[in-house]
C-alpha cells in the first residue's frame, strides 16, 4: 500500500474487490498481505535487509462515521473506500508472492472495463433498491 498524496488517502495497489457490498449484502471483507522493512536484525542489532509480511482485513464503511472514527482509511485503483481497525497477522513471503501474481493477472486491460462494467450494474440495482424502498 502507498500514501496517495492527492488526498492523503492509503492507496490500495488493486481494483474493487469482487465480494459485494451493497444494501443488501452489507460490508464486504477482504485481504491485503503487505511485504514491510523490519531494518534490523532483532539478535545481532544489525542492519540487514529484513521483510515481514502481514496480512490486513480490509472493510467498506457503513456510513460516514465509519469513515472518519476508523484508523486506516484507504481507498482502491477504481476509487472505493475501505476501512481497517489496525488488527493485521504476520504472514509467510510464499503467501505474499501468490498475492501479488493473483492481482498482476488480474490487472490487465479487459479485466479492468469489465470491473467498471459490473460496478456500474451494481451501482444501478442499488439505485433501484433504493428507489423502491421510498
Amino acid at each position: 500500500m502507498k500514501q496517495s498524496k492527492k488526498n492523503k488517502l492509503r492507496t490500495l495497489n488493486i481494483l474493487d474487490w469482487p465480494n459485494c457490498s451493497c444494501y443488501t449484502c452489507g460490508p464486504s471483507n477482504e485481504e491485503v498481505i503487505e511485504k514491510e522493512y523490519a531494518g534490523f536484525d532483532p539478535i545481532t542489532k544489525e542492519r540487514k535487509d529484513i521483510w515481514v509480511y502481514n496480512k490486513w482485513i480490509w472493510s467498506t464503511p457503513y456510513d460516514e462515521d465509519d469513515l472518519k472514527n476508523s484508523e486506516n482509511v484507504a481507498e482502491t485503483l477504481d476509487g472505493v473506500l475501505y476501512v481497517n481497525d489496525g488488527d493485521y497477522e504476520e504472514t509467510t513471503q510464499k503467501e505474499y508472492e501468490n498475492y501479488l501474481n493473483y492481482w498482476h493477472n488480474k490487472l490487465s486491460e479487459d479485466y479492468i472495463r469489465e470491473r467498471e462494467h459490473q460496478k456500474e450494474l451494481r451501482r444501478e440495482l442499488y439505485q433501484s433498491k433504493k428507489e423502491l424502498l421510498k
